[in-house]
């Protein structure tokens, strides 16, 4: 578990990363606060800068399945019926869904 400090510190990163506001529900309170979210463009942004590029590292894939990536079966069924194992470079790659 991370200490108040850290956590407060990812929050602060996120607020500076996040300008996708957040579905608005149906409120008696139209005044409060909209608040926001980040979205496509915007971890897109932020893995450039803690990774370089997008496409790599553990951030982009836990990133990739956030937003909505799921992946694919491991195994397949070959013509005769019997489980087979797709081999890594077969599989499609990762991506962060438009609509994450």
């Amino acid at each position: 578990e991370f200490s108040e400090g850290v956590l407060d510190r990812l929050h602060q990163i996120y607020i500076r990363f996040a300008t996708v506001p957040t579905p608005v529900e149906s409120s008696s309170d139209q005044s409060s606060t909209q608040l926001l979210q980040m979205g496509k463009t915007d971890v897109e942004r932020w893995l450039t800068i803690i990774n370089l590029r997008v496409g790599r590292g553990t951030e982009f894939r836990n990133a990739a399945r956030f937003m909505g990536w799921v992946e694919p079966p491991l195994v397949s069924d070959d013509p005769d019926g019997k489980p087979t194992k797709i081999e890594k470079k077969d599989r499609p790659p990762i991506y962060i869904p438009d609509d994450g």
